[in-house]
């Protein structure tokens, strides 16, 4: 009498060997480099969006909520409005940032490289949507996970100076869109701002 078992055996062995083929078979994926990245992001070339964005700051309970408009000129123009609460009107051109407070007031102007953090911020957006790998490598170690529907760019100071000032950057989106920027600064505030959210956000 021949058992069960005798069949059994070459059964599960052809099993194996069918899911061994197909995993063969199955292509791997390709991983989601900077250079992807970079690529996306300098066909977009700039950026125009409403946001929403929220500062934790150490020495208060409640997050400082603001909203407006954030947009992007190349080669080096970033501009922010602010709605609510109040009005006011930030732009970044070159080394220098100008800031009014009250329309028909002369803004304010000063340089850029007087506020680390935003200087941080303005190099690695400029650097991004130009495609300029070599700018931020300057001043920044990278850490890119996720793929191309959803990836998270992590950008750590290199230089000690920097350092002082500010932790990180974390910028995330999906596809070749900009769809979250964080800001940790090294005592501990942390503003988070959301790109085009959506209703009820």
């Amino acid at each position: 009498m021949i058992s069960r078992q005798h069949f059994g055996r070459p059964n599960r062995m052809v099993g194996l060997l069918l899911i061994l083929n197909l995993f063969i078979a199955m292509p791997a994926q390709a991983s989601f480099t900077i250079e992807d990245l970079l690529g996306g992001l300098k066909r977009t070339s700039a950026l125009q969006s409403r946001y929403i964005e929220e500062k934790y700051l150490s020495f208060l309970t409640e997050p400082v909520v603001s909203e407006g408009t954030l947009t992007f000129r190349p080669p080096d123009r970033l501009e922010r409005q602010v709605l609510r609460p109040k009005k006011e009107t930030v732009i970044i051109e070159g080394n220098f940032v100008s800031l009014q407070a009250v329309a028909g007031d002369p803004p304010l102007k000063v340089r850029l490289s007087d506020h680390p953090p935003l200087e941080a911020l303005a190099t690695a957006l400029r650097a991004l949507f130009a495609g300029d790998k070599v700018g931020f490598l300057a001043i920044f170690t990278p850490h890119l996970t996720g793929s191309k529907k959803a990836w998270s760019l992590e950008l750590r100071p290199k230089t000690p100076d920097l350092a002082k000032t500010l932790e990180l950057l974390r910028l995330s989106g999906k596809d070749d869109s900009l769809e979250s920027i964080e800001m940790v600064e090294s005592n501990g505030d942390r503003t988070v701002t959301v790109l085009n959210p959506k209703a009820g956000t």
